[in-house]
């Protein structure tokens, strides 16, 4: 599959990313109210929309039309087509919050994309099932439920790193990092997180290299677009 960038959902400059860490280690960043960011498919290759909360309802009649032409497209060989289905079904599962269903229907995209020898595919599988374990080790971490919440971000984890592997783009590079420090913010290992932070702005840095050396302070950097960035790199957002 073609081109893909970060747009909206992302977490607003007022974000506290240093906020009541685990009480056992106090620097570690908080990791309650910041979400995975994803990246995001243009219209033209005709996928869903992604919402940003995760609390739509699921659209039966088009599961409905992308399970047929799924399943047309496979006793067709039209592998392409089908891996395009199983994406599009877990956009719609996704923004219904039904991260597991979501993670069934990636797994299949990449398997299509690994058959197509499509590594721009395969790496956004990766993010995208990186990102659905990364929201259910939320979930579980939400319930109280530490051990099944630490294998969930252990996979995401996993997932993250395979679609850096692979991912040319900075602008993949900068969110993957972004999400790989809120990972190990959950996970309490503090200096992965920060040394992810450093990371994401570099390439922060490298999206706007006219403005780098004003940036702010690096903890409202990662809670920022690079655009937003960029618009205001002098200003004091950290008071």
């Amino acid at each position: 599959m073609a081109e893909c960038r970060p747009r909206s959902g992302s977490p607003r400059p007022g974000d506290d990313l240093f906020s009541a860490p685990r009480p056992k280690d106090s620097s570690v960043p908080s990791w309650s109210k910041l979400n995975p960011r994803r990246l995001h498919l243009p219209p033209r290759l005709r996928t869903p929309l992604r919402s940003t909360d995760g609390s739509e309802k699921i659209p039966s009649a088009q599961v409905a039309d992308l399970r047929f032409l799924q399943n047309a497209s496979r006793r067709a060989g039209r592998l392409r087509e089908e891996g395009r289905c199983y994406y599009s079904l877990g956009v719609l599962y996704d923004n219904a919050g039904r991260w597991r269903d979501a993670i069934k229907c990636y797994t299949q995209f990449l398997r299509i994309c690994e058959r197509c020898r499509d590594a721009q595919g395969e790496a956004l599988a990766y993010h995208c099932l990186g990102v659905d374990y990364h929201f259910l080790g939320k979930a579980e971490s939400d319930r109280g439920s530490t051990d099944s919440a630490e294998e969930f971000l252990m996979k995401a984890l996993g997932f993250y790193q395979k679609h850096l592997d692979l991912v040319g783009s900075v602008e993949g590079r900068y969110l993957t990092n972004v999400n790989m420090s809120r990972v190990y913010a959950a996970l309490g290992d503090e200096e992965e997180c920060l040394g992810r932070q450093k990371l994401a702005k570099g390439y922060a840095q490298q999206l706007q290299p006219s403005r780098s050396s004003a940036g702010p302070a690096d903890a409202v950097l990662i809670n920022m677009d690079p655009s937003e960035w960029a618009r205001s790199p002098s200003e004091k957002l950290m008071k």
